[in-house]
């Protein structure tokens, strides 16, 4: 965490989607990220991830959603990412949840 409460986030899921952007705590919590899969920008997002905000995601090669939320663990609050994409040329289909830290 850096001194204004803030996290760098950067990681990538399932070696397929990738995550960029920052997560602040105070004054309340607040995420803007940026999303790529298979090499494609799916898009950006930005809001309080308390209740959970959500990309939607509908291009030509790719379709499905992200949905970033908090939850907590024990004393500690973690943001999570469901994922639902499926790629259309293929018909493959990736879906999960992934932690993407805790604080």
């Amino acid at each position: 965490m850096r001194e204004d409460n803030c996290y760098p986030i950067k990681i990538k899921i399932i070696g397929l989607i990738e995550i960029e952007g920052i997560f602040c705590t105070l004054p309340h919590p607040k995420l803007e990220v940026c999303v790529k899969a298979f090499g494609i920008e799916l898009g950006c997002i930005k809001g309080n991830p308390t209740n959970g905000i959500e990309l939607s995601v509908n291009l030509i090669l790719i379709k499905g959603k992200l949905r970033f939320y908090l939850k907590s663990e024990g004393n500690q609050t973690c943001l999570f990412v469901d994922f639902d994409l499926t790629l259309i040329l293929t018909g493959i289909r990736y879906h999960g949840t992934a932690k993407i830290f805790c604080y």
